[in-house]
């Protein structure tokens, strides 16, 4: 079903709005309205330049009428035509560009908004460094991995996002009103008001997204993390706890049945800036960018992600993968004998695998991780 923004100014009295929210919630539309109606496009931007508006998406020659075709539909929808209407009698004008390339990061620092599909990995095999614990057990028992709610990332900028928003005063106070409940559910909203002290700009925009992340955004998201590299030191001390851990080698060309995870094998996208996301009050935006975005500073992990939605009650965060899709275990080049010994016992007792044991080693003379001779042909 195709995605039209049929909410678009028909709720919140937009007509009070300001200019520059109605521009921002314009775009903001514009996006949600491609990412859900065009899976072939890799990047959507929209740069604000004075008066002109300008849609920057990147897609090969052969999907350029698609992207064509879904945006002529786009310019007849009712709702959108209306406000582009009103928004061209205060001067803004909508332009479209399309890229074959991937935009740069000087580019995307200049875009009001901006949405990128992550890109797939074209490797086989997919990488998890674990730090020894009871943990291995239940993980290689129930064939199960945690998908972790982003909150608990050792990251403290992982999944985190700029809010960018432009409230009216009665906005402001209903969001602390009902942030409040505890405190103001016997306080009438008109009382709360009158003793309500505006808080400056930027406080309100850092409560606004530190109430949506820790109470819509964390608790909705799983996220499982794997890696394209098997001899990363740094990985190996900081997941595997200086070596004495372990890695799991995941074949992601193996046919998994349905009830298992299926592996996407989508890259995270390494960035200079926090993804900045215009918030109308809905809370409803794109995430696909915030859960595949990190830091520069993190590029050497070559991080993979598996994402799953956490409905509301569920505390499971466990996902059962195919046992047949566990193909190997890397050990620690420090990993006490016993802990080793104990995986192989448990894995030899449960008939649903068939692993491949690597030994790993220091390597001085070429300052590296290496493997042991293996079926998987691992160098």
């Amino acid at each position: 079903m195709s995605y039209l923004p049929n909410k678009l100014f028909q709720d919140r009295n937009i007509l009070q709005q300001s200019y520059n929210y109605r521009i921002n919630r314009f775009c903001n539309e514009i996006v949600l309205y491609f990412s859900k109606n065009c899976k072939f496009l890799k990047e959507i931007g929209i740069q604000k330049i004075n008066t002109k508006i300008v849609l920057t998406v990147t897609a090969k020659m052969s999907n350029r009428i698609l992207f064509e075709d879904e945006y002529q539909k786009l310019l007849q929808n009712d709702p959108f035509v209306k406000e582009y209407s009103f928004l061209k009698s205060k001067g803004a004008i909508l332009e479209t560009d399309i890229f074959s390339k991937s935009f740069s990061d000087s580019f995307i620092e200049k875009l009001s908004h901006y949405y990128f599909a992550p890109k797939k990995t074209k490797n086989r095999y997919l990488f998890k460094y674990l730090t020894y614990n009871e943990n291995i057990t239940t993980l290689l028992t129930n064939n199960s991995l945690w998908f972790s709610d982003p909150n608990s990332f050792n990251d403290p900028f992982d999944c985190r996002y700029k809010i960018d928003a432009d409230p009216l005063d009665w906005e402001i106070i209903e969001f602390y009103y009902g942030k409040d409940n505890a405190q103001t559910q016997a306080l009438p909203f008109e009382d709360y008001a009158r003793a309500f002290i505006m808080p400056p700009k930027d406080q309100f925009l850092k409560d606004l997204e530190e109430h949506h992340f820790m109470n819509s955004f964390s608790k909705q998201q799983g996220v499982c993390c794997f890696t394209e590299k098997y001899d990363n030191k740094l990985m190996w001390a900081h997941y595997a706890k200086d070596a004495t851990g372990l890695c799991l080698v995941f074949d992601t060309w193996k046919d998994v049945e349905k009830e298992h995870l299926v592996f996407s094998g989508d890259k995270v996208k390494y960035r200079n800036s926090l993804v900045k996301k215009f918030y109308d009050g809905s809370g409803y935006f794109e995430i696909t960018d915030i859960l595949y975005s990190k830091n520069k500073i993190w590029t050497y992990e070559h991080e993979i992600r598996e994402h799953i939605r956490i409905e509301k009650g569920q505390t499971d965060r466990a996902v059962s993968f195919d046992p047949q899709s566990l193909v190997g275990i890397i050990y620690g080049a420090k990993m006490n004998k016993k802990h080793k010994e104990t995986i192989k016992q448990l894995t030899s007792q449960l008939d649903k695998y068939n692993i491949d044991h690597i030994d790993s080693y220091i390597d001085l003379q070429n300052n590296s991780i290496r493997l042991k001779e293996n079926q998987l042909k691992l160098p």
